[in-house]
């Protein structure tokens, strides 16, 4: 039987990736899917700290409108950064907690059951690092 196009394809990435032969294609998509949402979801949180951050401008703005003098205003401007500040904190520890979820991917289903980092020597040492070891 001649080798197909396909079989060829196959073959030579079963060559460069160890492991490839023996994952399951509903457990790739399903991982896929699972990072795409994680993704969206990424997302969604990015645009609603960066809503909250033009909300609070607006906010200063109104609230500076409203001081009688360059002390309030002062005082007024500090405690708006001060909240700032933390809340641009808390979203960023929340967002890099997302994007490790993102990267911590489980590969065993798509490996055949085996522990994808067995597999290569090419494992970030920043993702070892992301999941505590």
């Amino acid at each position: 039987m001649a080798k197909t196009a396909h079989d060829d394809v196959m073959s030579r990435t079963a060559a460069m990736l160890p492991g490839f032969e023996a994952m399951q294609p509903q457990q790739v998509f399903a991982a896929y899917e699972k990072a795409a949402v994680q993704a969206q979801d990424l997302s969604r949180m990015w645009m609603t700290s960066m809503q909250r951050t033009v909300d609070s401008s607006w906010d200063l703005c109104m609230a500076l409108g409203r001081t009688g003098n360059p002390g309030d205003a002062m005082q007024t401007y500090r405690q708006w950064m001060n909240e700032r500040r933390d809340a641009m904190i808390a979203d960023g520890r929340d967002m890099a907690q997302m994007m490790f979820k993102l990267y911590q991917i489980d590969m065993g289903p798509m490996l055949g059951g085996r522990d994808a980092t067995s597999e290569s020597a090419n494992v970030s040492p920043m993702r070892s690092a992301a999941a505590g070891d």
